[in-house]
């Protein structure tokens, strides 16, 4: 996740699982995550889980990622348990060493996440408008350092699956856990605003 001094864009792909579209049950998500220019940086997939927890809990489900390198290399893993409603995802290393916590807040004017470090100090805070629902901020110490923005996917995909794919542009000053924290923010969201 290096970058190249001018600050960088990740694009974030979930792959499409023609099983989920056809016949309507719920898979698990696979991702693809690139350069602009389409090159392939990291695989990221969702752990085989409960079928049961994906049919009926859907987007509520316990769910665990893995971003791979292109050599199958673990870069980060990431879960969240089952909730209800606030979620909380836990950020690990390729070491399996806990890096922080994306939290999902509660606040009736706007969708909040703040990122936490390891020690549970805020570093970040992610946030997008209710009624432009498409786009997110993240800004440490109130000074943007990023955007999440999802892509419109299309009639069809937007239409008949839960298929998402997001644009993630960080600043240049962030060191490596920091982006990987906030690359952990990217799932979470997708799993709470768009897995529907």
């Amino acid at each position: 996740m290096n970058g190249d001094g001018g600050g960088e864009t990740f694009i974030i792909s979930q792959k499409k699982d023609w099983g989920e579209i056809v016949l309507g049950y719920e898979t698990c998500n696979q991702y693809v995550i690139t350069e602009l220019n389409g090159a392939v940086l990291y695989y990221a997939a969702e752990i085989k889980g409960s079928f049961i927890f994906r049919s009926f809990l859907r987007a509520k489900r316990p769910f665990t990622v893995d971003v791979l390198d292109v050599n199958n290399n673990r870069v980060i893993s990431m879960s969240r348990p089952f909730c209800w409603w606030l979620s909380t995802l836990t950020v690990y290393d390729d070491a399996g060493e806990k890096l922080g916590f994306v939290k999902q807040c509660c606040s009736l004017l706007q969708r909040k996440y703040i990122i936490l470090d390891r020690a549970s100090n805020a570093v970040f805070e992610i946030t997008g408008p209710l009624w432009h629902q498409w786009i997110f901020t993240v800004k440490q110490n109130k000074t943007s350092v990023g955007t999440i923005v999802k892509k419109w996917a299309g009639l069809g995909s937007e239409a008949l699956t839960d298929v998402d794919n997001f644009a993630l542009t960080l600043s240049s000053s962030l060191d490596e856990t920091e982006k990987k924290l906030i690359i952990g923010a990217v799932f979470l969201i997708d799993f709470v605003h768009f897995e529907k």
